[in-house]
């Protein structure tokens, strides 16, 4: 029987909070972690293999650090919820060349945009995307089940936008949280990146708060509607709970949400 793969990424914004997921992933231990080849570099992962007798898939977390979503600390409480239900879940940091970063970082901002991430180019962060993408799914080639790629922000606008040009695996669905990218024409196609693409398409409006996203939200279920998507479903969680809690052995808001949705998702998809 075949079961479904998760995906979910953490990438890096910032040469600082690379050296933040350094220190971040240097909190778990050796049996949690796991590499794989993104290109010729070696990346790091952790590693959270299902704990329930059913297995139901791998789950790879794709989010971006920060204070809110899906951080390292939110993506690993996800995975061992997720884990219970039979998913073996991978959360994968992934840095960015510095010198890619700063490439842009004296563009000026217009009317039309802001700085939110300007100075990292969108060809970049899809290069980068791209393979780890390709990485992760290598490394998990000969694992059974379906792949369901769970991204957020900046990260889940250029995925869907590789998607459209079809120069990424296409997954067995995505399951993308306030998608967006802080260029208004660009920002605007991601409702027909959306509605175009055949993927099952779970879209988390809220959770960030991001006017970027907001802008689009109407505009991203009207399109799927009329364009008669199959296996579309829009779910809005409150900005509030977007935050990560800091009290051990806690689930944030976000993350019991998160999960929930993700849990009816899958079983209506049939999985």
């Amino acid at each position: 029987m075949s079961f479904p793969v998760l995906l979910f990424f953490l990438v890096s914004t910032t040469s600082a909070a690379s050296s933040l997921n350094e220190a971040l992933m240097a909190r778990y231990s050796e049996q949690e972690r796991i590499s794989f080849l993104a290109g010729d570099e070696e990346q790091i992962a952790l590693n959270f293999p299902p704990t329930a007798t059913l297995k139901r898939g791998v789950a790879v977390v794709l989010a971006e650090t920060g204070y809110q979503g899906l951080t390292l600390q939110s993506g690993s409480a996800l995975a061992r919820r997720m884990r219970r239900w039979g998913w073996h879940v991978v959360v994968v940091p992934v840095k960015f060349d510095s010198e890619a970063e700063q490439s842009n970082q004296a563009s000026t901002p217009t009317a039309y945009t802001d700085n939110t991430g300007q100075w990292l180019q969108a060809e970049t962060w899809q290069t980068h995307l791209r393979l780890v993408t390709a990485g992760i799914f290598s490394q998990f080639a000969d694992e059974p089940g379906y792949k369901l790629v769970v991204c957020q922000g900046m990260t889940a606008a250029q995925l869907l936008n590789l998607n459209a040009q079809q120069k990424v695996s296409a997954p067995d669905s995505y399951i993308v949280i306030a998608p967006f990218w802080p260029e208004a024409s660009q920002n605007q196609q991601i409702a027909s990146w959306i509605a175009d693409t055949a993927v099952p398409v779970l879209d988390i409006a809220g959770g960030l708060a991001n006017h970027w996203s907001a802008k689009t939200m109407a505009l991203r279920n009207d399109s799927a509607q009329s364009g008669l998507k199959m296996h579309y479903r829009q779910r809005q969680l409150p900005e509030s709970a977007a935050g990560i809690s800091g009290i051990p052995g806690h689930t944030s808001p976000f993350i019991s949400r998160l999960s929930k949705e993700i849990y009816g998702w899958t079983r209506y998809l049939g999985w």
